[in-house]
């Protein structure tokens, strides 16, 4: 009887370490999506802000070396 019950709690515990794993693929996928999605988001924000400074050059405003881009 305890061997049964040993080798319950063994498969038990080979099974909540089986599922381990799979949460953290799981939450790597997500983080990857997430990480593309945000790289996007950032592209989009760089490409607004080069339209904007070339809108500002030509109405004649001077922009400092601060402000401008490397």
């Amino acid at each position: 009887m305890k061997m049964l019950n040993d080798s319950e709690n063994e498969l038990k515990t080979l099974n909540e370490q089986q599922k381990i794993p799979n949460v953290s693929i799981e939450e790597l996928n997500l983080l990857k999506k997430e990480h593309e999605d945000l790289l996007l988001l950032l592209a989009e924000q760089d490409k607004k802000i080069h339209n904007y400074r070339r809108i500002l050059v030509n109405h004649g405003e001077v922009l400092s070396d601060a402000d401008e881009e490397p």
